[in-house]
């Protein structure tokens, strides 16, 4: 059986840039001051979501800007990760990882800007 190609770094690029793209006009099309306040897009992480159930003594005593830049560390992570493997289906999965991170926190940010879209 031989073996699928490999994925080029110039496409695992083009699809995270995608994603990331894709997640910056939601946020644009929820609430367009959103830019104003980039920086916190993180807070709303699926992993600072769990550190808030697991870990609530503990973030207690840390600053409030604790739980944004562990967002934004595992985003970092995560699309760095994503460029790594060389295999496509490690690629896809870490993609799929990827994306229902960014679709979850987008919503975590609808929800908590009060956007109605009805």
């Amino acid at each position: 059986m031989q073996e699928p190609p490999e994925m080029s770094l110039k496409r695992k690029a083009l699809f995270l840039s995608l994603a990331w793209a894709i997640t910056a006009a939601a946020m644009t099309i929820i609430w367009p001051i959103s830019w104003t306040f980039f920086w916190a897009f993180a807070y709303y992480s699926p992993v600072t979501w769990l550190l808030s159930f697991v870990a609530e003594r503990f973030l207690s005593k840390q600053s409030d800007n604790f739980p944004i830049v562990v967002g934004w560390f595992y985003y970092l992570a995560l699309t760095i990760v994503a460029l790594w493997p060389k295999r496509r289906l490690w690629f896809y999965i870490i993609y799929a990882l990827l994306l229902i991170s960014l679709a979850l926190n987008v919503e975590g940010c609808r929800e908590w800007s009060h956007a109605s879209f009805s």
